[in-house]
């Protein structure tokens, strides 16, 4: 699995009930969801409507402007060096359809944040250890599957123009409301045709790097 920052940890993860932090940190029965379920929840602090999307728009342009073909390739058309015309009311909105995911946080989360996610709090020890037990977990039960680990970055989806065109999509999330959780986030893809619903992972080797710090208040 790819991993952007070689942070080390610890990391920490948060539940609503004891039992599940147990499970997680002394059994190795890890709860993977999706894009598409983070996509749904109702609550807009849990949940994040436009995960993994990207949305670009650019003013009127013409092929006497120096970043034509910039502009195109960037709202996805193919223009040559010598096309002539111009560019209007054209947008590109970029969706990753589907994927597994991974999150946890740098922090132990304070009370608001404990209120919504859940006070029962998990210590990971060895954050490149344990990626690396989940992707080969992932590997073991689904076969062909590619893996990105990095924090998550806190701007805006929406880009216009020039500006810096933003990367790795599904690891960026508005500031507000998101930026106080200080994700670090794992995502996972399948084969081609591979259907992506929440399971329970068992990664039993994750309890030598797992402790349970009970409830946070």
């Amino acid at each position: 699995m790819s991993t952007k920052y070689q942070f080390a940890g610890p990391i920490f993860r948060h539940f609503p009930k004891e039992e599940y932090a147990l499970d997680f940190s002394i059994i190795g029965k890890i709860r993977v969801s999706t894009l598409k379920v983070c996509r749904e929840y109702e609550d807009h602090e849990q949940g994040d409507s436009g995960e993994g999307t990207l949305h670009y728009s650019h003013d009127p342009v013409t092929s006497h402007d120096p970043n034509w073909q910039e502009v195109a390739r960037r709202l996805g058309m193919k223009i040559g060096a010598f096309d002539k015309g111009s560019i209007t009311g054209c947008e590109k909105h970029t969706v990753i359809p589907n994927a597994y995911v991974l999150c946890l946080s740098y922090i132990q989360f304070d009370e608001e944040l404990c209120g919504k996610f859940g006070k029962h709090c998990v210590q990971i020890k060895d954050l490149l250890f344990f990626g690396n037990l989940v992707y080969d977990a992932l590997v073991e039960k689904f076969g062909g599957v590619s893996g990105r680990s990095a924090k998550v970055r806190y701007r805006d989806r929406a880009y216009r123009n020039l500006e810096q065109e933003p990367k790795e999509i599904a690891f960026i999330k508005p500031e507000h409301p998101f930026a106080k959780q200080v994700e670090y986030r794992m995502v996972f893809w399948c084969d081609p045709g591979h259907v992506y619903e929440p399971f329970f992972l068992d990664v039993p080797e994750v309890r030598t790097i797992c402790k349970y710090l009970g409830p946070l208040f």
